[in-house]
C-alpha cells in the first residue's frame, strides 16, 4: 500500500469504539490534570461570592375588600354612576403594582435603599453590617462619590432581589419574596414591601371613599330625583361608609398574612459544590475534545515537554 492511500485509509476509517476508549485512556493524566485546574479556578471565583438568604411572605387577596368593592361597582352601574371606583378585581390590580417599576422605585427612594442595593460590595458575617464600598459611596461624609442611578437600582433589585409569584392553581397565595446577602435585610424588606402595598392601596381607598361620598351628597341635592335613584345614592353612601370604617380600622387592607418573613438561618446559595462539580465536568469535555481534535488531525499531544507526570502515548 503506497503513503498516499494509507494517509486516505487513515482519514477514511469510521469511528471505532475502541480507539475513543485508547484515546481516553492514554490521555487520562492530561483530562485529570485540565479538569482539576478548571474546577480550582471555579473554587477560587465562588469562594469570592457572597452567601445569600431567602425571605418570603405568604399573602392572600382580603376578601371583604374586594367583595365590597365589586358590590360599589354594581351599585354605581344600576344608577348609572361612575363613582371612579377603579378595577373592581382589586387582586389583580394589587399584582400588578407589586411589580410595577413606579411601586418598586418608589419603595427604594422612600427607604434610602440605593446604598445598600448599589454600593454594597460585602458583607461583616460576625457584626451582620454591610460593607459599602467606598468609591461609589462615602459612608464618612454620608454622601454618593458617584452619583445614584434609580434605574440601575431598579433593575438590579428587580433581577437580583425581588420577586413575586402567584399560585398558578388559582388559590389566590401570593408570595413576596427578598434575596440578600443580608438575612436580617431580606426580612425587613419582605415585611416593608407588605406594609407598603396595604398602606398604598389602604390610602387609595381611604380617598377615593371621600371623593365619593361627597360627589353622592352632591348628587343628592339635585331635583327631580326619583325615590329609587335617592334610595340607591344612600346605599352608595353607606357602602363608602363602610368602606371607609374597614380601611381606617384594618392594617392589612389589601392582603392577609398567612405565612410571615423571617430571618433566614440557612443560606440559599451558591452552590458552591455544583459548580465545582460542573467546571470538573466541563474541563474534562474540554481536555477529551482536544486529544480527539489531535488525533483526527494526525498529531501528537506533546505532554511529555510540558508537564512531564502527564504522559500521553503516541496517537
Amino acid at each position: 500500500m503506497s503513503s498516499q492511500e494509507t494517509e486516505e485509509h487513515i482519514y477514511d476509517d469510521d469511528f471505532d469504539l475502541k480507539e475513543f476508549i485508547s484515546v481516553i485512556w492514554k490521555g487520562k493524566k492530561f483530562i485529570v490534570f485540565i479538569s482539576v485546574i478548571v474546577s480550582l479556578i471555579t473554587t477560587i471565583f465562588v469562594l469570592q461570592i457572597d452567601d445569600y438568604y431567602i425571605s418570603e411572605a405568604l399573602l392572600i387577596p382580603s376578601e371583604e375588600t374586594s367583595n365590597r368593592a365589586q358590590g360599589v361597582s354594581s351599585l354605581a352601574s344600576l344608577a348609572g354612576i361612575d363613582i371612579g371606583s377603579g378595577s373592581p378585581d382589586k387582586t389583580k390590580e394589587a399584582l400588578a403594582v407589586l411589580t410595577s417599576r413606579k411601586f418598586v422605585v418608589d419603595f427604594i427612594e422612600n427607604h434610602n435603599l440605593a446604598v445598600p442595593i448599589l454600593a454594597t460590595k460585602g458583607i461583616d458575617r460576625e457584626s451582620g453590617e454591610l460593607i459599602i464600598d467606598d468609591e461609589i459611596f462615602n459612608t464618612k461624609t454620608n454622601t454618593w462619590v458617584k452619583e445614584p442611578n434609580i434605574s440601575e437600582a431598579y433593575r438590579i433589585f428587580i433581577s437580583e432581589h425581588y420577586s413575586v409569584t402567584s399560585d398558578i392553581l388559582g388559590s389566590g397565595l401570593i408570595t413576596v419574596r427578598i434575596q440578600f446577602i443580608s438575612p436580617d435585610l431580606a426580612k425587613k424588606w419582605t415585611d416593608m414591601i407588605v406594609e407598603g402595598i396595604n398602606k398604598s392601596f389602604k390610602e387609595k381607598e381611604i380617598i377615593e371613599a371621600n371623593r365619593s361620598i361627597s360627589y353622592l351628597n352632591t348628587k343628592l341635592e339635585e331635583q327631580n330625583l326619583t325615590l329609587d335613584l335617592k334610595k340607591v345614592l344612600y346605599q352608595l353612601i353607606q357602602e363608602q361608609t363602610n368602606l371607609l370604617v374597614l380601611a381606617n380600622g384594618r392594617e392589612e387592607f389589601m392582603f392577609r398574612t398567612v405565612d410571615p418573613a423571617y430571618v433566614a438561618d440557612r443560606k440559599a446559595g451558591p452552590l458552591r459544590s455544583v459548580y465545582v462539580i460542573l467546571s470538573f465536568c466541563v474541563g474534562a469535555m474540554i481536555s477529551i475534545f482536544s486529544l480527539f481534535l489531535a488525533f483526527y488531525n494526525n498529531r501528537k499531544i506533546d505532554l511529555q515537554r510540558k508537564f512531564p507526570w502527564a504522559v500521553v502515548n503516541k496517537i
